[in-house]
């Protein structure tokens, strides 16, 4: 991914991106962003473009982030580790 995604994702006024669970770049809060970095380790909180959770109760420390480099993903009932050592 380049920057030219996530100009695509910015600019799009034509993409509410409304949907409860879904939180795209600048508009992701800040706490559910931080349990989100719990299993993406090393990742920079400004590199974060989309943020899915996938929680009940929306604490957001399962379901998947995407930054320009990479996808991260956590789901319910698994340990936190990386998929490539």
């Amino acid at each position: 991914m380049n920057s030219d995604f996530e100009s695509l994702l910015m600019e799009r006024k034509d993409w509410s991106w409304t949907w409860d669970k879904v939180f795209v770049k600048p508009k992701i809060p800040a706490k559910k962003l931080l349990n989100a970095l719990s299993y993406a380790p090393g990742v920079n909180p400004d590199e974060v473009l989309i943020l899915v959770d996938d929680t009940v109760f929306g604490g957001a420390k399962d379901g998947f982030l995407v930054t320009r480099e990479a996808i991260f993903c956590h789901e319910i009932m698994t340990p936190k580790e990386p998929l490539i050592n």
